[in-house]
């Protein structure tokens, strides 16, 4: 389980972490200025915090079935 849980949270840092990665390429292509992406990465963060917490419930139904 622990196992489990490590490669998860290492999935959402490495999603992070490519997220940050392409804020460069980002901003040349949708001309955002520097506090902008600062923006893109946290509307990021809160998506993808609330579909864990979506999937999180929907595995949790799910697992009541079997």
């Amino acid at each position: 389980m622990l196992a489990a849980v490590a490669v998860a949270q290492f999935a959402v840092a490495l999603d992070l972490s490519v997220v940050n990665v392409a804020l460069p390429a980002m901003r040349t292509a949708l001309g955002f200025a520097p506090l902008d992406l600062s923006w893109v990465v946290h509307a990021y963060a809160l998506a993808l915090g609330g579909f864990l917490l979506l999937g999180g419930r929907a595995c949790d139904l799910c697992g009541t079935w079997s």
